[in-house]
């Protein structure tokens, strides 16, 4: 509700985001086309590990993946089923999307780093 409030006060302008934490764990009822569409980003984490309420949705990332944004990039911050499961080469060939992940299982955290953005 506050992005699609600050989006209806640049009426309508969507956000310019390099970086979107998706909310609720990437529940399916907190990521919304609508969410996504005032606030794309290239770069979208998903901070859960599952183990108490399952998330991330499928649908939520689903959501990500198409929401038009060109080449988004998931990062999980833990490797999880859902990371394991949206890592594969066929589905991230298929909706031209990449995925980061932390490189063992014991070690939870992924490491961004962004380029300044030119004025």
């Amino acid at each position: 509700p506050a992005l699609t409030a600050l989006a209806r006060a640049r009426r309508g302008k969507p956000l310019q985001l390099d970086v979107f934490k998706l909310p609720h764990h990437a529940s399916k009822s907190n990521v919304t086309r609508s969410l996504l569409s005032v606030a794309p980003a290239r770069h979208y984490i998903v901070s859960t590990s599952g183990a108490r309420f399952h998330h991330p949705d499928d649908i939520a990332l689903a959501r990500v993946v198409t929401s038009g944004v060109r080449q988004p990039t998931l990062w999980f911050n833990y490797a999880s089923r859902a990371a394991e499961r949206w890592s594969a080469p066929e589905l991230r060939a298929k909706y031209g999307f990449e995925v980061r992940q932390p490189t063992a299982a014991s070690q939870p955290g992924v490491h961004i780093e962004l380029p300044a953005r030119q004025p």
